[in-house]
């Protein structure tokens, strides 16, 4: 009976853990998800930021004398978004560079505090030794040669 009990564990195990990978290896949805938006359902501004405007054709084709009106406010438009990018780029910057001022200043903080920390630690590791160092040195000249010898079993 114990060795039937094992082979119906080892059935269920089995079978489940199969059913799961199965499951798991079948899902296009999570699988397009992480291969197309690296887990994120949601847009990353960093991403939006980092794309270059694409000028319409006729900018670079075209001499800007021959622009008809619609082709003016495209430009316009296009000037528009560039110039906003740019905005955005920059508010973007300040905003990492403020990040990163305060991230450094903590870094500092902690360093300071831990500085200070094992300063501390370590004055009274130097004051103990010197009472542990004077107690030898009284009981080894007043004679009390156990207690020195105690200190050093």
């Amino acid at each position: 009976m114990h060795r039937y009990k094992r082979y119906v564990l080892f059935f269920f195990f089995f079978f489940f853990q199969e059913r799961r990978l199965a499951e798991k290896g079948d899902n296009a949805r999570e699988r397009a998800l992480m291969m197309m938006m690296q887990g994120r359902l949601e847009a990353n501004p960093e991403d939006e930021l980092k794309k270059d405007l694409v000028p319409p054709e006729f900018i670079t084709n075209k001499p800007q004398e021959e622009w008809s009106e619609e082709e003016q406010k495209a430009a316009k438009d296009f000037e528009k978004k560039k110039q906003q990018l740019q905005e955005d780029r920059e508010k973007y910057r300040k905003s990492l560079e403020t990040e990163l001022k305060k991230l450094q200043s903590g870094i500092t903080d902690a360093t300071a505090s831990f500085d200070e920390k094992l300063s501390q630690l370590f004055q009274r590791k130097v004051k103990t030794e010197m009472v542990i160092y004077q107690v030898c040195f009284a009981k080894t000249f007043c004679g009390a040669k156990e207690l020195h010898h105690a200190f050093y079993i």
